[in-house]
This record gives structure tokens, sequence and C-alpha cells, in this order.
């Protein structure tokens, strides 16, 4: 599953610059629009969103350039260390909040009395946002700043090769693979198809129908999320914790790197599939496409020759010159 190098520059140019267009169109409406601002289900897709273009336009830009010259941007340590620890740090915080938002939207729409003050609101909605959020960049600055790593720099590698850094010591790397990738992944492959399940159920014990159109949209949201981490992401992360728990290197080796080359994905399809959920901002990027194709046309004068002239006049249409 070796994906040459510029294949590699290319699938992720042609995707990244419109995944960041639709970030930046997300995230506007999401905070300029004061009805989208005040959901609370949003707060962790503007969270979300926010992360995840900071990650495309830092860690994926400098992969396509590393695909395009065969090195590095640069080889300066710093560099290197703060390119491995955006990668880590900002890629697994994303991966927790999707985790998050599978489980609270349970509490949005089945417990709706868990957020009715202020209080429960900060220690169920906020709270649980900051630490997920914020948790993985407290472990990694400490795995990546604090803890020493042997490993020398190498240009010709992804991120200078000090992604290893992480998984020196067996214990840290089998923690990393379970605790911050496969739990989280599980989590929201469970909880989102749970919700699924769970809609159904309520409406089959009330006696009333299950409307697949009217939960179209939420079951696209759920059923995407839910593919594009298990597909995406699963398998690599499956692969990386049974070599952090002692399984030879070399068995897997190129399917593992395809793999976690396309894992990467995950944060350039988030945008696609938050924007495509909301009908509303569907709708407005509709509008905004069609009056930039309207501005577009050009409108040109229509040139009268003097043979034209003559003939119109003779046809009566315009007066002689006296």
């Amino acid at each position: 599953m070796a994906v040459a190098l510029l294949v590699r520059f290319w699938l992720y140019l042609i995707f990244v610059i419109p995944s960041v267009v639709c970030s930046i169109f997300t995230l506007y409406y999401f905070l300029v629009d004061r009805t989208f601002r005040k959901v609370l289900s949003n707060h962790v897709l503007i969270l979300i969103l926010c992360l995840a273009l900071f990650y495309n336009i830092t860690d994926i830009m400098w992969l396509i350039d590393y695909y395009r010259n065969g090195v590095t941007f640069s080889s300066l340590r710093p560099f290197c260390l703060a390119w491995t620890y955006i990668d880590f740090a900002v890629f697994i915080s994303i991966t927790f909040l999707v985790a998050w938002a599978s489980i609270e939207r349970h509490i949005l729409i089945f417990h709706q009395n868990f957020i009715s003050t202020k209080t429960k609101r900060l220690v169920v909605h906020y709270l649980p946002m900051i630490i997920f959020g914020g948790y993985p960049f407290i472990y990694y600055f400490v795995i990546f700043f604090i803890l020493p790593c042997s490993l020398s720099i190498n240009n010709k590698k992804t991120r200078c090769g000090l992604t290893n850094c992480a998984y020196e010591n067996g214990s840290t790397g089998l923690y990393d693979g379970i605790v911050n990738n496969i739990l989280p992944i599980f989590s929201i492959i469970i909880f989102s198809l749970a919700l699924i399940v769970r809609v159904w159920y309520n409406k089959y014990r009330m006696g009333q129908r299950f409307q697949w159109k009217k939960y179209r949209k939420m079951t696209f949201q759920l059923l995407s999320i839910s593919a594009t981490y298990f597909i995406l992401l699963f398998p690599s992360m499956l692969l990386l914790t049974a070599y952090s728990a002692g399984l030879s290197n070399s068995i897997g080796a190129d399917f593992y790197s395809g793999s976690l080359y396309f894992s990467y994905f995950v944060t350039l399809l988030v945008p696609f599939v938050c924007i495509f959920s909301l009908p509303k901002l569907r709708t407005k990027l509709l509008t905004i496409t069609r009056i930039y194709r309207r501005a577009t046309h050009r409108v040109c004068p229509d040139i009268i020759t003097v043979d034209r002239l003559i003939g119109t006049r003779k046809a009566g249409l315009l007066p002689a010159v006296q």
C-alpha cells in the first residue's frame, strides 16, 4: 500500500485548499451569526473547526512541502519539535473533541435537565470541552519538551524523524495507542450509532413512526464521522498499538505507511462533514456561489456599426438626422 511522494503531494494539495476555504466560511457564520453561536451543540464544532484549520495550514502544509521537495522545510530542532508537537497534540485534541461531541449529543437531546442552569452548563458542557481539548496539549508537551529524546534530526523524514520520541518507551507508546487513539475512535463510533438507535427506539416506544427524512441530516453527519474515523484512522492506530506492544515493525510495514498517510485526511474532511450536515450553512454557501457566478459574467456592450445604423434608419426604427 505504498503511495509515491508525488501522489501524496497532489492528493493533499487537492483537498487542503477547499478544506481551508470551507473551514473559514463555516467558522465565519458560526461566529458572526448569533443564532448559530448560541446553539450549545455548535460550540464544540467551532473548537474542532478552529483546530482543524490551524492543523491544515501548518502540519498539512509542511507535509505538502516535504512531499514536493523530499526534505523538511527546516532542520532546526526547535522547528522539528514544534512540528511534531502540533502533529500529535492538535490531531489528538480534535479526536477527543469529536468523541465528546458524540457523547454530548445524547445529553443535549435526552437529558436537557443536565444543562438547565448556568452551573450545570459549566460543569456538563464547557468543562469537558476544556478537559478533552486541553489534555493532549499537556500530555504531548511533557512527551516532547520535558522527557528526554535521544533521536537525532533527520530532514529526509517527516517531522525530522522525531515522531518516534513518543514511542521510545514501550509503555508510553502503548498508553498513547490505546488511550489517545483507539478509545476515542471507539467512542465516536459507538456513541454515534447508539444515538441513531436511541432516537429510533424512543419514537417506537411512543408509537410514533421514525421518519428518516426528518433525521437524515443528523444520520448523515454521525455515519460520515464514524466511517471517516473507522476507515481512515483506526487501521493505522491499531497497528501502531500492536507495534508498541511488541509486534515486529516489519509486519505490515507498507500497509502501515499507507494507512498512516490516509489518516491525515480526517482533518481535511471534517469541515465538509460539518457544512453539509447543516442545511442553513449549505444554503448560504450555495447563495454566495450563485452571486459570485453572476458577478463573474461579463457584460459586453453591443457595438453598432455604421451599416447597422443606416439599416435601422431605413427600417424606420430610428429617426433620420435632420
